[in-house]
């Protein structure tokens, strides 16, 4: 158990982070200058290598042209095994392979150990330098992923550094912690896991390539669930409406201006009288004037009065179609009850009737049980008289199939076998110890060789020690 323990350890120390750390992708969206340096290039029989000195160069072109180089066949001589280069400055390309092995000695044709079979001279041209770029870039960590510059103008650097994707966490998740458990998955793409959460909705979690995901602790004893959409949350309810102000009170009417007086005296000048006469008619007017202004304001008293009335209706008319409506709708609701209420009662009067069918069966059976409790049945059964269904074949037992068979048993080989190792002493001579073993497989038959006259008397001196014993044992007892 302990290196069980240990190798899983160590599977997770040197695999689970590689997992892990799979990349989510490069951001676009947040990308740095790469570092800048110089290096030198140059072809090994016109397979390009680049470095930043001359001889790393050179190293790097002779060792891709070593990789595609196709090794020459085999000679009766020697085999080619690999090729490589050697050298500091100006590489050759070193071929390597197994001598033939031609002693009588020889258990192979080939000795084992690889040897160098002879090096081929590469010839290196095409010097040129060129600018290289490489991430991370100094002070950006992060940003190790090369990417192409998206900006293709002519002054633009080819590739650009970016950084990794963050991981995507369900906001339904806990947060990552570092005691997370990594579950290693089997299937062959990303998927996602999903486990419950609060108010009926799922931690959906994201899958690396191989079905591998970090199981959050605090879900370490939960089963996971088939993945399924959020419920939608509930839309926020509609506000009260806004109480309708009550319609402003008109104003009361305005009282009668008091008339302008006229002048009724009388004058004897005709001057006078005339000048009295529009003096009256200017008041008749002005008088006139007034009552009309006043009739006019009662007006739109009046009017206003009237479409204060008219809003009020028309709120009136709307609350009483809505109640109307939620009225229907109540109906229809007390409707649908009602027919459930007359379904439920249907199958209540079919469920009575059933109970009723029942009870009717139980009590029969209870008076049949009652019959049969007060019946006297008189045991007449004879077992002496009566035939058996079972027929015997062998109807004396174990003793009849002894008493028919002993005599066929004792004359079988093994029985045979057993009965010459009864010695028979007749005569005082000692006894045939020839014995055959025949008893499945015929061996042939072997004679025993015993020594009687060491025998018989260690026999004799035994029956004589036992006698001794067993008259004192008679006589004083213990």
């Amino acid at each position: 158990m302990k290196f069980l323990i240990l190798t899983l350890a160590l599977i997770s120390a040197f695999f689970v982070s590689a997992i892990y750390a799979e990349s989510l992708g490069p951001d676009m969206s947040d990308l740095k200058n790469p570092n800048q340096e110089g290096t030198i290039c140059i072809k090994a029989n016109g397979t390009e290598g680049c470095g930043y000195s001359l001889s790393e160069a050179e190293q790097t072109a002779c060792a891709s042209y070593a990789n595609s180089y196709p090794l020459p066949p085999a000679t009766s001589g020697y085999r080619y095994s690999s090729a490589s280069c050697s050298g500091d400055s100006e590489p050759v390309l070193s071929l390597y392979g197994n001598y033939a092995c031609t002693a009588s000695w020889c258990e192979e044709p080939w000795f084992p150990e690889e040897n160098l079979i002879k090096n081929i001279s590469v010839s290196y041209n095409g010097y040129s330098e060129k600018d290289g770029y490489y991430c991370p870039p100094t002070g950006f960590d992060n940003y190790t992923i090369q990417v192409p510059n998206p900006d293709t103008s002519d002054d633009a650097l080819p590739i650009m550094c970016a950084k990794e994707l963050p991981p995507i966490i369900d906001s339904d998740c806990p947060e990552p912690t570092d005691s997370d458990p990594f579950v290693f998955g089997t299937s062959t793409g990303s998927t996602s896991v999903c486990f419950p959460a609060s108010d009926g909705r799922q931690c959906e979690i994201q899958t690396d390539s191989n079905g591998g995901y970090y199981l959050p602790v605090s879900y370490g004893s939960t089963e996971p669930v088939a993945c399924s959409p959020d419920p939608e949350p509930d839309p926020d309810p509609d506000p009260d409406p806004e109480p309708e102000p009550d319609p402003q009170p008109m104003p009361d009417p305005e009282p009668s201006p008091d008339p302008t007086p006229a002048d009724g005296s009388t004058s004897s000048d005709s001057l006078g009288a005339l000048n009295k006469v529009n003096k009256n008619l200017d008041a008749i007017n002005t008088n006139m004037v007034s009552g009309f202004d006043l009739n006019n304001k009662n007006l739109q008293t009046v009017t206003g009065e009237i479409r204060n009335s008219n809003d009020l209706l028309s709120s009136i008319k709307s609350n009483t179609t809505k109640i109307v409506s939620e009225m229907d709708t109540v109906g229809d609701g007390i409707g649908e009850l009602n027919d459930f209420t007359k379904e439920g009662n249907l199958k209540l009067d079919k469920s009575n009737e059933e109970l009723e069918e029942s009870t009717d069966l139980q009590r029969e059976i209870l008076n049949e049980l009652k019959k049969q409790n007060n019946t006297t049945v008189e045991n007449k059964f004879n077992p002496n008289e009566s035939q058996s269904f079972y027929e015997s074949v062998y109807e004396n037992g174990f003793q009849g199939v002894w008493e028919i068979q002993s005599e066929a048993i004792l004359q079988t080989g093994l029985f045979q076998f057993l009965e010459q190792f009864k010695l028979s002493f007749s005569g005082g001579s000692a006894p045939d110890m020839k014995i055959c073993f025949n008893v499945m497989v015929d061996l042939g038959c072997k004679v025993i060789p015993f020594d009687w006259t060491v025998i018989l008397p260690f026999l004799k001196l035994c029956i004589l020690l036992t006698a001794a014993f067993t008259c004192r044992k008679i006589i004083f007892g213990g």
